[in-house]
């Protein structure tokens, strides 16, 4: 690896163009009767968020060197795609923060913002059939669904004890890396007909997301509100086990064990149930502290960020042969951000 990593608003300065293209579609989409609808979708697309996924998408295609404008198109497609996941996921989550603001339900309530959620995913489609690709239109199709199905995955498992790391991983998998391997794998449809420059340009999106999902994981216990965009200790709330939890409690005392089976087995909101029994007491404070020293005691956070630097390594190795360019020292550069950044 350099010594030295391209900043992140280096890399989006680098795609400034591209970028600027994408946000006016997504600020503007083609308008619903529904003013309504314009509000909420103008709510979610106007904070902006990092854009990670049309910059994966667009660095790929232009590392393959593509000269085209439909990374613009794809681009925006995925984002849409990736905000009518989010707003889904606050539903199922009943968030009430993301991205440093008031989640969509809590301000319009879960009906409406399921029902944008879907009218997003056809505003994707709308961009995706620009590109008149069926290859491109097949891919997104069967990945949806089964990012959907990790979903599902991730909600049948909510305060199940008896996680396993490998299911854990398969839940990850669809619902975080399959979204970047995707985003990878249309770029480099458009920028190359090498099979083995789209297959290791799916590995990157696959190890990326992957990568990103971990440092995640350890970013819900540290930070502030302000800093990550989100409430801490929201996952511990909603019951979802991730990889440091996971970690201690296969190898925490038992003290450090009960605290999460206690945390995990309370009913995280109001007239929420939980396969442990109705338990009415909120997650406090100092239980969270207990959990985050028992993360440093038996070296979970540590742990989950060394595998999160693994997948940062394999995302690396699988781009080793693309053309050495700009672009591609940007993938390289986006790669080691996943495990840089404090939000």
């Amino acid at each position: 690896m350099k010594d030295h990593m391209m900043p992140f608003d280096t890399i989006r300065q680098l795609l400034a163009t591209e970028l600027t293209a994408v946000e006016q579609r997504l600020t503007h989409p083609q308008q619903s009767n529904i003013p309504m609808v314009n509000q909420l979708i103008l709510h979610l697309t106007a904070n902006g968020g990092k854009r990670l996924r049309p910059i994966l998408l667009i660095l790929i295609a232009k590392s393959l060197g593509y000269t085209g404008d439909q990374h613009i198109e794809l681009g925006t497609a995925m984002e849409f795609i990736h905000t009518a996941t989010l707003l889904h996921d606050d539903v199922v989550d009943a968030s009430h923060l993301r991205r440093g603001q008031q989640t969509a339900n809590d301000i319009w309530g879960n009906e409406l913002s399921v029902l944008v959620g879907d009218f997003l995913y056809s505003q994707a489609l709308s961009s995706l059939t620009q590109t008149n690709n069926m290859l491109i239109l097949s891919t997104v199709s069967t990945t949806v669904a089964q990012i959907a199905e990790g979903e599902v995955l991730q909600l049948m498992n909510r305060r199940n004890l008896a996680l396993s790391f490998d299911d854990y991983f398969n839940i990850i998998q669809r619902k975080t890396g399959l979204l970047f391997e995707m985003t990878a794998h249309l770029g480099a449809i458009l920028g190359s007909r090498d099979p083995l420059l789209q297959t290791a340009a799916r590995n990157y999106g696959m190890a990326l997301g992957i990568a990103f999902q971990l440092v995640d994981d350890v970013l819900d216990y540290s930070g502030d509100a302000s800093t990550i965009g989100k409430n801490i200790g929201d996952d511990l709330h909603d019951g979802n086990l991730t990889l440091p939890l996971l970690h201690v409690l296969q190898n925490g005392n038992p003290d450090e064990i009960q605290w999460i089976r206690t945390a995990i087995l309370r009913k995280p909101k109001e007239n929420a149930k939980c396969s442990g029994g109705e338990i009415d007491e909120m997650i406090d404070t100092k239980m969270i502290d207990n959990i985050i020293a028992s993360f440093h005691r038996t070296g979970a956070i540590k742990y989950t960020l060394q595998l999160a630097e693994n997948y940062v390594a394999s995302a690396l190795e699988a781009i080793t042969n693309f053309p050495q360019t700009i672009y591609t020292e940007a993938l390289t550069d986006l790669a080691k951000f996943a495990i840089a950044r404090d939000h």
